[in-house]
């Protein structure tokens, strides 16, 4: 069960970036608690606050370090922003557990859903090259040896946990979930076909923008 951090929390782990407490919002929870803050100089930030037992310190640091990667690749995407430490995740130990916290850049767009206006065929275009962007710039990633690996897909909760998902008498499902499995294993990782990639590049992770057509 992934534990969520209060608006309290979330205030105490915002001055860490310098955020103002009063300016802390809550966004959404999904696999982290999610939150928006204003700093000094009025700009916007975004603030998660990660269960430590969902995703580790390493798991986040390795996601941050990737961003990194491809905002020096000119990309439109959110990159991580370094606490007044000087590091791009700080603990916060709470009576619920630890969260690992960590701060986006703030990107304006909207949310768009199927019921939204902009749910159409540029938009589908453009989330596909959106996407295609960022798979093709990974091709180039070669972080350093001290740089945290990202977890590999089999490594997901979803699937470390199916056993314990699956109902135990549901066989077909069971058989059918490990020949899924086995094909992935079998499937051709070359740099052109396996590498890092965002592993949720949906609409709750990204923003569109109307104007310029554009997806960061």
């Amino acid at each position: 069960m992934i534990k969520y951090a209060t608006l309290a929390e979330a205030k105490l782990a915002a001055k860490e970036w310098g955020g103002i407490p009063e300016t802390v919002k809550h966004i959404s929870n999904s696999g982290s608690s999610v939150f928006c803050f204003q700093d000094s100089k009025n700009s916007w930030k975004i603030l998660r606050l990660t269960d430590a037992t969902f995703r580790t310190y390493e798991e986040v640091q390795a996601e941050l370090e990737f961003l990194s990667y491809l905002k020096e690749c000119s990309l439109n995407i959110a990159y991580g922003i370094p606490a007044k430490q000087g590091s791009l995740l700080t603990e916060l130990a709470t009576q619920a557990g630890v969260f690992i916290c960590s701060v986006l850049s703030y990107i304006e767009g909207v949310y768009v859903e199927e019921s939204s206006q902009h749910w159409h065929k540029k938009f589908f275009r453009e989330w596909g090259r959106s996407l295609a962007s960022i798979h093709q710039a990974s091709q180039g990633y070669n972080p350093s040896a001290t740089t945290p690996k990202p977890w590999i897909w089999s490594e997901e909760i979803l699937l470390r946990q199916a056993d314990q998902l699956l109902p135990p008498d549901d066989f077909i499902s069971r058989q059918e979930y490990r020949k899924v499995l086995d094909l992935c294993h079998s499937l051709e990782k070359s740099p052109e076909t396996f590498g890092v990639i965002h592993a949720d590049y949906g609409p709750q992770n990204f923003r569109y923008n109307p104007a310029t057509g554009e997806i960061q």
